[in-house]
């Protein structure tokens, strides 16, 4: 497995694998976040196939998580942990020092990883999400040197 960064080659196979989650976005979403300068976007891919892709905008030094997507068929074998791994030592080397991101509530799994990677609760957003509902838990790390 490899982690990058994404490149129009990717925004097929990104889009595919946004196809098949909640909240998902389009290939035109990730076409658009691609090519915005506030935005940064990494893939992980495994034999020429986007196994995770996640977004992130960024304004100044801080930035959010704006989708994080894992194919099923690899999910809770550290591709999510690698990706966002890598992620976060590019934009830290691109100034980012503070990372914002929610997290619907009843995701446990999702929390689980965050809060491994150092993120804290900052928040809670109420009935943030819908179909289904579910509020937000806002979550932040600070990025120091070693990641």
């Amino acid at each position: 497995m490899q982690t990058r960064k994404m490149t129009r080659a990717d925004i097929d196979g990104a889009a595919k694998l946004e196809a098949t989650v909640l909240d998902g976005w389009s290939a035109s979403g990730i076409f658009g976040a691609l090519e915005a300068d506030a935005s940064r976007c990494f893939v992980a891919e495994n034999g020429g196939e986007i196994i995770g892709f996640c977004a992130f905008s960024v304004v100044a030094n801080e930035a959010n998580l704006d989708a994080l997507s894992v194919s099923e068929a690899v999910r809770r074998q550290g591709v999510a942990r690698d990706l966002l791994s890598f992620a976060l030592r590019d934009i830290y080397k691109d100034g980012v020092r503070n990372v914002f991101l929610e997290v619907r509530r009843q995701n446990a799994p999702a929390i689980a990883l965050y809060t491994s990677l150092g993120f804290e609760a900052a928040g809670l957003r109420k009935n943030f999400y819908e179909k289904p509902s579910d509020d937000a838990i806002v979550m932040s790390k600070k990025l120091l040197l070693h990641g």
